[in-house]
């Protein structure tokens, strides 16, 4: 059991029986794939489940009184940046529509409106591609609460499946997405030896467990990253990987339309050097729950955040 556990606050009952429910879950999965899975599966469930997962379920609280703080929730000043930017966008010509991606609390988009608005340069329709139902609820009722509705009816809420079988112009906007998307961890053993490390059921407790083999495509990711980097993993070293990024990346790029499209990303990371430099020996995964961070991913799933840079 790790030590993190005793170092949290403990969750009420409802929450210590939602997250008991899940853990029920990701062991079958375990049992069902032989009694390994990856930890990108374990993460995309304790993250995305849309019954017990962190955000597919709504359970993620943003704020001083939630688990986390992001720019948008401290003050509308990141929105008024980026509305100076879009701004000028919109004058260069760039379709008058944004699109924002993980739009969390909707506390981004309700103060970019509201800046845009100022400026007389409100987009035609502002487009939240939103996962999780219990999100989209809360997004929806800050927008109905906190705009007039000449400006709030030009927010939808977008099926990014649909989405992309269009192209895309105007201004995508993601705060804080791309940590989120799950992550395949590796890690070299004392002799040198790069395993993907995946998650098994001990019979007591969820823990990391080698996986027989390594894909293709991720052993791929991993030699590109150490071509970047120009060295290997340490002994003893762990990293991420975020194949979902990549593939991401490019749908937005392959349904770029005529007109243009502008990204915006804004994210914590690294470059390849410092992702798998000797001193980061247990890579970048974090947890956070009720505004502590820790790095045991095992602890309460589906009650607590996990990122990866």
């Amino acid at each position: 059991m790790s030590s993190a556990l005793f170092k949290l606050p403990i969750p009420g009952p409802e929450e210590q029986e939602k997250s008991l429910t899940l853990a029920k879950r990701l062991i079958a999965q375990c049992e069902q794939a032989g009694g390994v899975i990856s930890f990108s599966d374990y993460m995309a469930t304790v993250l995305y489940d849309p019954e017990g997962g962190y955000y597919g379920s709504g359970q993620v609280r943003f704020g001083e009184n939630g688990d986390f703080v992001t720019a948008p929730e401290r003050s509308p000043f990141f929105a008024m940046a980026i509305g100076h930017e879009i701004s000028g966008l919109f004058d260069q010509g760039l379709p008058r529509q944004i699109i924002e991606f993980g739009a969390g609390s909707g506390r981004l988009a309700v103060d970019l409106l509201k800046d845009l608005a100022e400026r007389d340069r409100l987009p035609d329709v502002y487009c939240i591609i939103e996962v999780s139902p219990a999100l989209r609820a809360r997004q929806q009722a800050l927008a109905k609460e906190a705009l007039p509705e000449a400006i709030s009816e030009r927010l939808q809420w977008c099926d990014e499946t649909e989405l992309f079988s269009d192209t895309l112009e105007g201004v995508v906007v993601a705060n804080e997405f791309l940590d989120a998307m799950p992550v395949h961890r590796i890690r070299a053993d004392e002799q040198g030896v790069v395993r993907e490390m995946g998650v098994a059921w001990n019979g007591q407790r969820l823990q990391w467990q080698p996986l027989p083999a390594m894909s293709e495509e991720l052993a791929m990711a991993l030699q590109e990253l150490t071509r970047r980097a120009g060295h290997g993993l340490a002994p003893g070293q762990s990293t991420e990987l975020n194949l979902v990024m990549g593939q991401w990346l490019k749908r937005l790029k392959s349904a770029a339309g005529p007109a243009g499209l502008a990204v915006m990303l804004f994210d914590y990371g690294a470059t390849s050097v410092e992702m798998i430099r000797p001193d980061r020996i247990d890579g970048t995964l974090r947890c956070h729950y009720r505004q502590l961070a820790h790095d045991d991913p095992f602890v309460y799933p589906g009650l607590q955040d996990i990122t990866a840079w």
